[in-house]
């Protein structure tokens, strides 16, 4: 139920551009395995969805260990961004974009980020 909120509560979540950020065919123990990333964007908002398919561990967009580098998004640096799926007052919601756009998101084994600047958080009902 609360998908269906977030999905109603942000446009562009159901219409917009779609730019793919990040995509892995890593698998198993890789650094960045069953990744997937995404911005979509519409009337002036964006929206950052990160995605992990992973059955069995965490992931994240980078590949800084094996001699890579972060996902590049179109988010400014400085910007700071909140998952908007995370609980109140959750230390590890908020993500500060880098150089370039770059940025790390860690994500659990099958779970899901919806990062949106602080100023786009819509309360949810």
């Amino acid at each position: 139920q609360k998908m269906i909120r977030v999905r109603k509560a942000y446009a562009p979540l159901r219409h917009g551009t779609m730019s793919i950020k990040w995509a892995t065919s890593h698998v198993a123990t890789e650094e960045d395995a069953g990744m997937v990333a995404y911005e979509r964007t519409d009337g002036g908002h964006t929206m950052l969805i990160v995605l992990n398919t992973s059955d069995m561990q965490p992931s994240e967009t980078s590949q800084a260990k094996m001699g890579g580098s972060d996902m590049l998004t179109d988010f400014a640096p400085g910007q700071q961004l909140v998952d908007i799926l995370a609980a109140p007052g959750d230390a590890t919601a908020t993500f500060t974009v880098g150089l370039q756009g770059a940025l790390n998101v860690p994500v659990p084994a099958r779970g899901v980020r919806i990062l949106v600047p602080p100023a786009d958080v819509i309360p949810l009902q």
